[in-house]
């Protein structure tokens, strides 16, 4: 099949879109700049024939300097990003099967490619789900997505959701629009390439370490994290906190170490380009963070967790808090431990993981488990047998 993947920065699932770059005969990538991350921030199109890369194109993106100015230039951010999907029709020279849009954005530019004549199919792979706010600018901004996530789930060929929850979610709300049998909803996970796990020797895992992956903002609870690490220390002395990632919450985030004097105890590595380095610090650290701040307004507690995916594939345990759905299955595994959102508890089972090496190694056995299970193989060849 010919196909054209479509997806922000920020949203990860690169073990599917590698299957699926290895399994077509053409396929096309759009890899649109997410503007809440720091550092670099490309929109880049790469076009791929039997796996090998042919090209590849830097497209036009806008790098908002704070926070404030990402919402002023909203409208103009998300323009470009709906100009860059409809030059696809111009710059990809051939007609492709199907168009694979990861969120409704993408999936609604994919829409207007299958009527522009690129694609014959497209398909809406969901990962979001934002219940209304009661007031604030986000109120109108989640109308907004719920129009455009309708129109999505009502025009696309296929819908793919990434959890159950974010069926049961829509469903409860009455935003799902019905579907015939031949065209049923699915349940799609993002996927790990069991081929492609990150195992390292015991002898090389620092045991007094922990690692954060992911956009800094105060839904991850990373601060949280670093309030505790005074109490960590008094049981683990030599205590390092990796953060990997970036976003609009890390300048508070520094200072609140300097405010508490934990600053040699936190590294910011910032945005790390290369996947190997940053599995490689994964699988390397005594236990990874998932510390989700519960908020019923909240999108993680439907959706699928890149990251935590990306910590099982490094077979590393994990601490999280229950907001996301793959905390059921990380406690069915024995993968880690699930607390509530709570200092005393995340210190706890800090400490249990850090300070209980068979406890460790076992959990690690059980994450890769537990990976094996998402195999990207597996998943995806059932997820296209219809398209």
């Amino acid at each position: 099949m010919k196909i054209i993947y479509c997806n922000f920065t920020a949203t990860g699932n690169e073990d599917a879109i590698d299957y699926l770059r290895r399994n077509s005969e053409d396929f096309a990538r759009l890899h649109l700049s997410f503007h809440h991350a720091k550092g670099k921030r490309k929109t880049i199109l790469t076009k791929y024939h039997q796996g090998k890369e042919e090209w590849s194109k830097k497209m036009m993106a806008i790098k908002p300097s704070s926070k404030i100015a990402v919402f002023g230039l909203l409208p103009l951010i998300y323009l470009i990003h709906l100009i860059n999907i409809s030059r696809l029709r111009f710059l990809l020279k051939e007609h492709y099967d199907v168009y694979i849009g990861q969120n409704y954005f993408c999936a609604f530019g994919g829409i207007i490619l299958k009527w522009l004549g690129l694609t014959k199919k497209t398909v809406y792979w969901v990962g979001d789900y934002f219940p209304i706010p009661p007031h604030g600018i986000y109120e109108y901004l989640t109308r907004i997505f719920l129009i455009l996530d309708k129109f999505c789930l009502k025009h696309s060929d296929e819908v793919w959701f990434m959890t159950p929850r974010l069926i049961d979610a829509r469903q409860r709300d009455g935003v799902l629009p019905p579907k015939s049998e031949k065209d049923s909803y699915k349940t799609v996970t993002t996927g790990i390439d069991a081929n492609n796990l990150t195992i390292v020797d015991a002898k090389e895992i620092d045991f007094k370490s922990a690692v954060s992956l992911g956009v800094l903002n105060k839904d991850q609870g990373i601060d949280k994290i670093i309030e505790v690490i005074p109490k960590i220390l008094e049981t683990v002395p030599d205590f390092k906190l990796k953060i990997i990632g970036s976003g609009s919450f890390e300048e508070e985030l520094k200072a609140l170490t300097r405010k508490i004097n934990v600053e040699g105890h936190v590294i910011f590595y910032g945005f790390l380009e290369k996947e190997t380095e940053v599995r490689q610090i994964i699988a390397k650290s005594g236990l990874a963070l998932s510390f989700y701040r519960p908020d019923k307004y909240g999108f993680t507690q439907f959706a699928d967790s890149g990251k935590i995916k990306v910590y099982l594939s490094c077979g590393t345990p994990v601490v999280s808090t229950s907001v996301p759905y793959i905390s059921e299955e990380i406690r069915s595994y024995n993968a880690g431990l699930v607390v509530d959102y709570d200092s005393d508890r995340l210190l706890e089972a800090v400490i249990k993981l850090l300070s209980d090496g068979e406890f460790n190694l076992n959990c690690r056995k059980n994450a890769l488990k537990l990976a094996k299970t998402y195999d990207t193989e597996k998943v995806m060849s059932e997820a296209l047998k219809t398209i």
